[in-house]
């Protein structure tokens, strides 16, 4: 759900660094790269989930005092954002401040960040932010067709 609202572009790119600007570059994860270039953010999206607790019986009221209820869900879905970098101070300023924009993001519910980790001259660090989204019946419904227009079946 969230690749759909082009979450990727919302994630900085710039950071302040010893009063110069680092550029990280972003990708997506779980895909082969030929080179790295540090600092890197690899994003992946976890599962999204209906939370049938939370989810309401939406409604909006019009101007004349109408009420028009909408069916709608209330989806849950991680961001994961790993940072990687080969300089401790700045993977640690770069995670601070990422974690400071996934804290404010619009879409946010929740957002941790999670120990560092050393990995054969790397550092990487762990951001989970929880995703909420209010989806209604009708959007529900065109992006399963989207979805399902984009497959193609091989019958052989």
């Amino acid at each position: 759900m969230l690749e759909q609202y082009n979450v990727i572009k919302d994630i900085p790119r710039e950071f302040e660094f010893e009063g110069e600007t680092v550029t990280a570059k972003v990708i997506r994860a779980k895909q082969l790269v030929e080179q790295i270039e540090y600092p890197l953010i690899a994003v992946d999206f976890g599962n999204a989930e209906i939370d049938w607790k939370n989810t309401p019986n939406c409604f909006s009221v019009n101007t004349n005092e109408d009420i028009t209820y909408v069916r709608g869900f209330v989806v849950t879905q991680p961001l994961i954002l790993d940072v990687y970098d080969n300089h401790i101070r700045r993977i640690s300023k770069i995670a601070a401040d990422l974690f400071k924009w996934a804290k404010q993001y619009k879409l946010t519910h929740d957002a941790r960040m999670l120990a560092l980790d050393w990995m054969e001259e790397v550092y990487r660090r762990r951001i989970e932010v929880i995703c909420k989204l209010i989806i209604d019946w009708d959007e529900l419904v065109s992006t399963i067709e989207e979805v399902e227009g984009e497959v193609q079946i091989n019958e052989s």
